[in-house]
């Protein structure tokens, strides 16, 4: 297998870029409302970055969940953000950052 040199990778890109600006134009006055025409305002709500606020609970469902919280200790452990490592994890992290490593470096 050939292994490129980082500045030859660097000096293809820097050669490709003017060739890849050519293809992406603005958008031509004419076309602009024919674009426009085709817009579905129901799109707007799954672009990036659009604030969708969530369904809040009723204090019914808040209260009922507080109380079980308190007699079960062991919720605490299933929420989402309780990261714990095993050995195992840990070893399979080091591996990979150690193969990534040894290929960055050659």
């Amino acid at each position: 297998m050939k292994v490129h040199h980082p500045l030859h990778v660097l000096g293809l890109t820097l050669l490709a870029t003017p060739a890849l600006a050519e293809r992406t134009a603005p958008i031509s006055t004419a076309d602009a409302p024919a674009l426009r025409a085709h817009e579905d305002p129901s799109l707007g709500d799954l672009r990036a970055g659009a604030i969708v606020r969530g369904a809040e609970l009723p204090a019914t469902e808040r209260a009922v969940l507080q109380r079980v919280e308190s007699t079960s200790p062991d919720l605490g452990d299933l929420r989402a953000g309780s990261v714990e490592l095993s050995d195992r994890d840990l070893t399979i992290i080091a591996i990979v950052v150690g193969v990534v490593l040894i290929l960055v470096l050659l």
